[in-house]
């Protein structure tokens, strides 16, 4: 589960999330459009905790697991994009190795 409540974040005067409230409950799959610039990234960092709100409440349940890609990857010459994709399954692909 993650909840915000009355979520505010903003960078210097430009307001980002003003008084943001949701739940996302165990069993929702939810999906995020927008236009460039509408907070989406700034969203997923609240909710990753990579980025702290100046208002508002922000929880999430205990040994919640977050598959994230961001959207401006770091990287290098040698590296694929679906290798550099994999690294985000990581840890299901050891699941699936074992079996």
């Amino acid at each position: 589960m993650i909840s915000f409540q009355n979520v505010f974040f903003s960078y210097g005067a430009h307001d980002i999330l003003r008084n943001v409230s949701f739940l996302i409950r165990d069993d929702d799959k939810i999906g995020l459009i927008g236009r460039n610039g509408a907070g989406k990234t700034t969203l997923f960092e609240l909710i990753q905790g990579k980025l702290t709100p100046q208002d508002g409440i922000i929880q999430k349940q205990k040994n919640i697991k977050i598959g994230y890609l961001p959207q401006h990857l770091k990287l290098n010459d040698t590296t694929t994009l679906i290798s550099e994709t994999r690294k985000a399954f990581q840890e299901i692909i050891n699941w699936h190795d074992k079996l």
